[in-house]
């Protein structure tokens, strides 16, 4: 499975921070490309666009360099980010209610993820035999050569895949605990944020 980390980024300073409501802008932000939660959590527009911009420009270059060594059209390139878009937007979960950090000026939040069991179908056997036959058929026909073969195979699979999407099933919820510490210049920040980016964007998967 192809595994994009969550790009997490510091909230703006404000009396009053929206720990949860952060939160939730951000996972909305990157499972639905939608900035308006966390605009109106505190984050600027212009930030907003700019962190979904980067975050699915990271989407293109995980797709890019999975299959670097293979020569795949820029058409079999969009299919599969077109893919990675959907399975993110049917990623399922919840955030829970900030907590304060004890004696510190911070707090915690839980976010509870379901994995998408993305394996369960690309690994199962008919499927597989499916594209195989499929593929078989195609290079039969002439429509495809030893140059083009791998490059329509995995095309179909992302076309395959994303005609199963009303048919995903979810593991058992994982959690996950986002740290926000105030830093000297009065911001509040995500503690150790490319990990816990990196942790959250593998856990939406299996």
């Amino acid at each position: 499975m192809i595994c994009v980390p969550l790009i997490l980024t510091s909230a703006c300073s404000k009396s009053s921070f929206d720990a949860k409501g952060y939160t939730e802008g951000l996972m909305v932000l990157m499972t639905k490309q939608d900035t308006t939660p966390i605009v109106k959590a505190g984050l600027p527009q212009s930030e907003a666009d700019a962190l979904k911009n980067e975050f699915f420009g990271l989407v293109e270059e995980v797709i890019l360099s999975e299959f670097e060594s293979f020569d795949i059209s820029n058409n079999t390139k969009e299919k599969w980010i077109l893919l990675m878009s959907e399975l993110l937007a049917k990623s399922k979960y919840s955030v829970n209610e900030a907590r304060e950090k004890s004696g510190e000026d911070g707090y915690l939040v839980d976010v509870t993820i379901n994995p998408i069991m993305y394996s369960k179908i690309v690994e199962d056997e008919a499927f597989l035999s499916e594209l195989e036959n499929l593929t078989l058929k195609a290079y039969q026909k002439g429509e495809i050569n030893d140059d083009t073969l791998f490059d329509y195979m995995i095309g179909l699979m992302a076309d395959k895949t994303l005609g199963k999407l009303d048919q995903l099933e979810y593991d058992q919820p994982s959690t996950i605990t986002i740290e926000y510490v105030k830093d000297k210049d009065g911001m509040y920040t995500i503690k150790d944020e490319y990990s816990i980016g990196a942790e959250i964007g593998s856990t939406l998967f299996k």
